[in-house]
């Protein structure tokens, strides 16, 4: 029979149209041998309230804060947010992920991207800021290939207490480019800064130092930037936005790029994120900055517009050209994070990072009456302690987790001669209860 385009059609009448006498003419490509002949092991159908309470038991296999006192960080910051930020986002102005090409449609969620670029310039010292990286991580890769583009040089130094995230994704991103990238190592949980000195010379594109780095401690790289610049090589400073609450910012200790992840500013943890990417340097690379900012201009009736001022994806400009191949628009989770810092204002900033300083600082104290545990480094951090135990981390992670406590990250697992440390993160949610809670258990275990 004719089959005619739109006219309604049963099964019959679409395997005619094809040309199949039936259903199985449709896998004639599939071998005899590699057919399931039996029916699919499946129950039987269920009502939506039957799948709903199914659903509901399943999610409850999971520990989550709301139940567990939860003390992991290395990246991921459980904290807290106004209420008003969540339903802010929703609005229709706003709550879209997709990029705003079209200007004339799009002045809500550019002007939000607008005042998240000054907030991040504000927060950082520095003079640029984009938006639409991924994470943290993806920014660090963007930064080093900004920092090859710039120099026209081949050589990454990176110290080794960057976090193995950011380490990994430079790493991934390498595949297929060549680029010699050097780990400097570390002395008494910070970078050995004698030992990294002798790896800067005339093919160094970039230092990448974070600060504070991994292991909860600050780096003080100040002294390096010299001999950095002096070798016409750039400074890359990955940051933990809250810890610039308390902290000189890259800006003031002379950072080219300062890059950081910005979940832990108002965006919940959900199996890790989502984050987004900070990004933001100098003004001497603007030309050189991946993904897009945003610009502020006028029309021809005078009225003030917002407009996508630089855009050097690859499909904007000439592959060769271009500075990053991220297409996804992350505007949603900077947007949030625009609303966070608004709502809590520059004093309250400076507030939730006394709190959560004060936080570790209550932790430290009360640690020297756990035997058998200490910091495992006499220098300063923020939010985050590495304790050296007596025992095995594993087994002190498993007896925590009897008592619905979720202890931290074994750094054995990243460093070989970090073992038996376990890193502690403490977040504003943290009651004295929660962290009083942890000592005794501590103590217990021990």
């Amino acid at each position: 029979m004719d089959y005619v385009p739109g006219a309604p059609a049963d099964l019959q009448s679409m395997l005619d149209a094809i040309g199949a006498a039936n259903i199985d003419d449709l896998f004639k490509a599939i071998p005899e041998s590699l057919r399931l002949k039996d029916k699919l092991n499946m129950a039987d159908g269920l009502s939506e309230i039957e799948v709903l309470r199914e659903l509901d038991d399943i999610s409850h296999m999971n520990a989550h804060p709301c139940e567990w006192t939860s003390f992991l960080g290395g990246g991921a910051h459980c904290g807290w947010s106004p209420s008003a930020a969540p339903a802010l986002m929703g609005r229709g102005e706003f709550f879209t992920a997709y990029t705003p090409y079209q200007p004339e449609t799009s002045q809500g969620e550019l002007q939000a991207i607008f005042e998240y670029q000054s907030m991040m310039c504000r927060l950082t010292g520095m003079d640029v800021s984009n938006s639409s990286s991924y994470d943290g991580p993806c920014a660090l890769a963007d930064a080093m290939l900004v920092a090859r583009a710039q120099t026209r040089r081949e050589k990454i130094i990176v110290s080794s207490t960057v976090g193995p995230d950011y380490r990994d994704v430079i790493n991934t991103y390498n595949t297929g480019l060549g680029l010699d990238i050097v780990q400097a190592s570390m002395k008494n949980g910070e970078t050995d800064w004698a030992a990294l000195e002798t790896l800067i010379d005339n093919e160094t594109a970039c230092v990448i130092i974070q600060s504070p780095n991994y292991l909860g401690v600050f780096e003080d790289y100040r002294a390096l930037v010299e001999k950095v610049h002096a070798a016409k090589a750039l400074m890359i400073h990955v940051f933990n936005p809250l810890a610039l609450s308390l902290f000189a910012t890259p800006g003031e200790m002379g950072a080219d790029i300062a890059i950081g992840d910005g979940q832990c500013l108002g965006n919940p943890v959900n199996y890790g994120g989502p984050g987004f990417g900070i990004f933001t340097t100098r003004t001497k690379l603007i030309r050189k900055v991946p993904g897009r900012i945003v610009g502020q201009t006028k029309d021809i009736d005078g009225q003030r517009g917002y407009v996508l001022t630089l855009q050097t994806r690859e499909q904007h400009i000439r592959r060769e050209k271009a500075t990053s191949n991220i297409c996804t628009n992350q505007a949603l989770c900077a947007l949030l994070a625009t609303i966070h810092l608004s709502l809590i204002g520059k004093q309250g900033f400076v507030e939730q990072g006394q709190n959560l300083a004060a936080r570790a600082a209550y932790f430290i104290e009360g640690l020297n009456d756990v035997p058998g545990a200490e910091p495992a480094f006499s220098k300063p951090g923020f939010n985050e302690v590495a304790v050296k135990f007596n025992q095995p981390v594993a087994e002190v992670l498993d007896e925590l987790k009897q008592r619905n406590i979720l202890g931290g990250i074994d750094l054995g697992l990243v460093y070989d001669e970090l073992k038996d440390v376990l890193l502690i993160a403490f977040s504003e949610t943290h009651t004295r209860d929660d962290i009083d809670g942890l000592l005794a258990a501590l103590k217990e275990v021990a």
